[in-house]
């Protein structure tokens, strides 16, 4: 594990998508498809911010996942995950990637997280 330090928010955000987006490239170069997990906490919106202006990344070949959200909450409320991503870094991406979140408000959740396990298996 490498442990850096920055001296604010901003700047780590920055250096975790610049990380993040080299390693999204160099996957996209050599499988020409790849998967992303996002996050959501406050601690992330730097980084997803920053990770929205990264160049080189053909979005529409990533698949990404979100794996939280709150049990019975449906997505128009303004504290669910699946809105935040869907309205502030989904949709702010030059091409669309497929999204696949937790959908927490699911009639039968086990089933709503079987069929995640086995996105994320396959």
């Amino acid at each position: 594990m490498k442990i850096q330090k920055s001296t604010d928010a901003v700047a780590m955000g920055q250096a975790a998508s610049a990380q993040g987006a080299k390693v999204l490239r160099d996957v996209l170069a050599k499988k020409g498809r790849a998967n992303i997990i996002v996050a959501t906490g406050a601690s992330q919106f730097e980084t997803l911010k920053c990770l929205i202006k990264e160049p080189g990344i053909d979005w529409s070949k990533v698949t990404v996942f979100h794996l939280d959200e709150y049990v019975g909450l449906p997505e128009s409320h303004g504290a669910s995950f699946r809105k935040y991503l869907r309205e502030r870094f989904i949709s702010q991406l030059p091409a669309q990637p497929e999204f696949v979140p937790v959908d927490g408000d699911a009639a039968d959740l086990g089933a709503e997280l079987k069929c995640l396990n086995d996105r994320i298996t396959a």
